[in-house]
């Protein structure tokens, strides 16, 4: 009997079950697509360069599609006060930089890879024959990685960009070098230069170079852009920070 009337209790509370509403998911942004670019399109940029603890200077930049190919593209790029005209430079359609080395096309810089969204990484590897001064070679090897979307406020207005975050590994190899050591000793006959040389053997040096590129798709490149120079002591030798001031389509 007991029993019976326990069972016959439970039927009398009801059995609540709680509703938790679904929180609001904001929807993901689509890929990038790559720009549209048209002979014509045009940017204005503030460029600052700082080097060391010093050096500064601060320009405008102007550049101007002059001409888009299926892949490629040329863009004109003038300082503000060159006494020249806009000096054409060879590059890829994605805004990647190019040079020629060894007689083929070699990508040397690739900020931006389309489609680009969320989370997508890249990378871009060649090594750099041109001698200077006493450097023989530079490896790079970059890395990059599209962050996430925020807005970057700049003169020509706030945007919501995406960021890319950039990594390049340098590896400078150096030939052997002649380092004359002079000194001078005094004799009852008179002075006599004393000189020795010494060689230095070949050694390999490293660098690192952080960059952060914000990219609107309504203006087809970045708003803004900041590159920085690390030494083997990871001190930093040089920063360039370039902040967009206009941007004009092609007509």
């Amino acid at each position: 009997m007991f029993v019976t009337r326990l069972r016959r209790s439970f039927r009398l509370f009801p059995v609540f079950i709680a509703i938790v509403p679904l929180a609001a998911v904001a929807p993901v942004p689509p890929p990038i697509a790559a720009p549209d670019l048209k002979p014509g399109d045009s940017w204005v940029f503030d460029r600052s360069s700082e080097r060391g603890t010093s050096g500064f200077s601060d320009q405008h930049l102007d550049l101007k599609v002059e001409h888009v190919g299926v892949d490629t593209m040329v863009v004109g790029i003038k300082l503000e006060g060159s006494p020249t005209d806009f000096e054409d430079h060879f590059m890829g359609v994605d805004w990647s930089q190019r040079r020629l080395i060894d007689g083929q096309q070699t990508m040397t810089a690739r900020p931006f890879a389309f489609p680009m969204e969320v989370g997508k990484t890249w990378t871009t590897d060649y090594v750099d024959p041109t001698r200077h001064g006493l450097q023989v070679s530079a490896a790079h090897h970059a890395t990059y990685k599209a962050t996430g979307w925020e807005d970057v406020t700049t003169p020509a207005g706030t945007f919501h960009a995406m960021r890319i975050e950039g990594d390049d590994k340098v590896k400078v190899e150096f030939m052997a070098a002649n380092a004359a050591i002079g000194g001078a000793v005094s004799t009852a006959d008179g002075a006599t230069v004393i000189a020795k040389t010494n060689k230095a053997g070949p050694h390999t040096e490293y660098m690192e170079v952080f960059s952060t590129f914000d990219y609107a798709p309504e203006v087809k490149y970045w708003v803004k852009a900041v590159d920085e120079d690390y030494n083997s002591d990871n001190i930093r030798t040089r920063r360039r920070t370039d902040v967009l001031l206009s941007y004009k389509p092609a007509s």
